[in-house]
Formats: structure tokens, sequence, C-alpha cells
């Protein structure tokens, strides 16, 4: 199993090294340096222990017709129901700016809240790193503000999200806990308000793989000690 995830995660980066950018290339580089490198003790994720923590997470699109950036934080507080599985409450700030050097060279800035409840099953793969499934959904709003050379406007955005995001973990100490992914699979439901307009409703279903990182850090509670 270990070596399968191994072939298969450099197969991945063989695939995508040419088309990414030098912080996508970082990235990828510190999770194998990690994987290679951190041969601590393993702890399991037990039955009552609680996970507090966060992730931050960062993505960037760049065409020749413009650029899209986002960023956001999530801090969260976990409790474990079960053997390394894991209830989680989310409270999210995220940001995005998106400009096109076509279309008037518009400029669109988005600042965003979310409020949502997770559930991570942790699988190992040998001692002190391995593999989970993040179900999530939630609440969010946002607020969007649309500039162009002659204009400016305002709306507002409500709705509700659902995803799986697998990702991968590691375990430095048997209190703390390192994880990342690379994006997953996610539905999104809004409803837009324009000042004097009516209000328009949009879904959509994203793919997204190496076109967004997430990164967490969390503290495992109840673990008596380090091995």
């Amino acid at each position: 199993m270990c070596k399968l995830f191994f072939v298969t995660f450099g197969l991945c980066i063989i695939l995508h090294i040419k088309r990414l950018t030098v912080m996508r290339k970082l990235f990828i580089l510190t999770v194998v340096a990690n994987i290679l490198l951190i041969s601590t003790a393993f702890s399991q994720i037990e039955k009552g222990n609680w996970l507090v923590g966060g992730t931050f997470g960062y993505g960037n699109n760049s065409s020749s017709g413009g650029n899209n950036s986002n960023a956001n934080i999530t801090p969260n507080i976990g409790y474990a129901i079960g053997h390394n599985s894991v209830i989680s409450t989310n409270l999210g700030f995220s940001s995005n700016v998106s400009e096109s050097e076509v279309n008037n060279d518009y400029k669109t800035s988005t600042k965003g809240l979310s409020i949502g409840i997770s559930w991570k099953k942790f699988h190992s793969f040998k001692e002190n790193f391995g593999w989970y499934t993040d179900l999530t959904g939630g609440l969010s709003w946002s607020k969007n503000n649309y500039t162009t050379p002659s204009s400016e406007s305002e709306s507002t955005n409500n709705g509700y999200f659902a995803g799986i995001n697998p990702g991968i973990y590691f375990l430095p100490t048997t209190t703390l806990m390192l994880n990342a992914n690379v994006g997953g699979l996610n539905y999104y439901y809004s409803k837009t308000k324009n000042a004097g307009q009516p209000s328009s409703h949009n879904s959509s279903i994203n793919v997204n793989l190496l076109n967004y990182f997430s990164f967490g850090i969390n503290f495992i509670l109840g673990n008596k000690s380090d091995k």
C-alpha cells in the first residue's frame, strides 16, 4: 500500500510539474520531503480526543486574459466520535480577486464568511502518515465589488455548499497533526442580490486538482503523552 502511494503520487507530479507555478512546485516538493523525512511515533485518534486548529488555503489561476486568486483561513474544533473518526465545526473567512484584461478591464473582489460542519475519516499508510476523506457542508455569505474604468457596483450572495476533499496527514508527535489537500469535488448554490435588480440563482459543481491548496494544523488533546 505504501509503495503504491509513492508511485501514484510520483506519477501525478510528473504529469503536472511542467504546468505548475513556482509556488505549486514548492508545495509538492515540501509534501514529498515530509513524507520521506518524518519518521517519529504514530498516534491513532481515539474516541474522546479533541482536535483544535485550522486550515489556510491559497489558489491562483492565470491566463492571457486575466488572473484569479483566492485565499481563506478556517479555524475549527473537532471531537473524535470513534477510532480515527472526527466531527468538526468550522468558521471560514475568504477573499477572492478576479481581474480581466478584456471586457473593459473589469475587476471583481469578494469577501466571504462561512460556517459549516465536517466529518473526517483517517486511514493510515504506515506509522505516522496516511490519508483522509473530508465530507463537509455549510452556509456561506459574501459581498462582491465590481469595478470597470467607467463604473462601480456591489452585490451580496448567500447560499450553501457541500463537498468531499481528500488529503494527506502527518503526525510529527502524538499531539500534533499536519494535513494538506490539493482540491476535491464541491457543489455550490448561491442567491445573488443586486441593487435595483431581481435576485438571481446560481449553482455549480467544481472539480479542482492542483489549482487550490489547503494546509492545516491541529493539536490533539486527550492523548496522555508522546510515545
